[in-house]
């Protein structure tokens, strides 16, 4: 029972610092702090590693729910290594965001929920 209560615990505890660099992504954007249009994607990752922003790798995601066959072939195929180690998909649940969600009400409710 323990281990199950130490998973949700972590399980939640990843899903709190997702949407934590998610909000202060979308702040950064609309603040113009950062900027992202018509840059390539690995200088991008390069400042939000120095930001200090967490990767989310897909490949350690699926591994840890069994799936390791599908996120494997495709972080193979899809991932570019980039200089500084880890894979270009490793930030893609910021870069991936839909642009209608980099707007002010928006960072407004990621912050009410990361209070929640």
């Amino acid at each position: 029972m323990r281990s199950f209560q130490d998973f949700l615990a972590n399980e939640l505890q990843s899903q709190l610092d997702k949407l934590s660099n998610q909000a202060r992504f979308v702040k950064m954007i609309v603040d113009k702090e950062l900027a992202v249009s018509n840059r390539k994607k690995a200088e991008i990752i390069e400042e939000l590693r120095q930001k200090k922003f967490w990767p989310f790798p897909k490949v350690a995601k699926a591994k840890a729910t069994g799936e390791t066959e599908d996120a494997e072939d495709g972080a193979n195929d899809e991932a570019e290594e980039t200089t500084t180690g880890g894979t270009s998909t490793d930030y893609d649940y910021l870069l991936g965001m839909a642009i209608w969600s980099l707007t002010k009400e928006k960072v407004g409710r990621a912050h009410v929920l990361i209070r929640i």
